[in-house]
């Protein structure tokens, strides 16, 4: 996501609701693409494991990504209920590790074991484990 950075790029992905479409559009062709890749034979690889890197990604004046991301996060979960067995967000600042912790205790024990944050000083630790 930091390749957002990039003024032009974001410009050219999310200046209108077209381009925001077609941008969800791919995001979810590369999440079915991926489930494509399953094998659901007995001791095959049947869910997902996607690693998100929020560096300089949720900065002001991405509202767009986040909800595009967003969006085809929930068309995933809609659409293929338990095919993300664990979603690491990697680069997280402070500010989201600190709203994370106030909405955490609202999910169910399940739900939260999903999910991994690592701040920039933990990310190469994280990822290793």
């Amino acid at each position: 996501m930091g390749e957002f950075q990039n003024k032009e790029l974001y410009q050219k992905t999310f200046a209108d609701e077209e381009k925001q479409a077609k941008f969800l559009r791919w995001r979810v062709q590369f999440l079915e693409r991926s489930i494509r890749k399953l094998d659901f034979n007995p001791g095959g690889t049947c869910t997902i494991f996607q690693v998100s890197n929020l560096k300089n990604s949720l900065g002001p004046g991405k509202h767009e990504l986040r909800i595009a991301n967003k969006q085809a996060l929930q068309m995933l979960q809609d659409n293929y209920p338990e095919f993300v067995a664990k979603q690491v967000f990697i680069n997280v600042p402070w500010w989201y590790l600190a709203f994370y912790a106030m909405i955490s205790r609202f999910l169910t024990h399940r739900t939260k074991s999903k999910f991994v944050f690592a701040s920039p000083s933990r990310t190469v630790e994280t990822l290793f484990k």
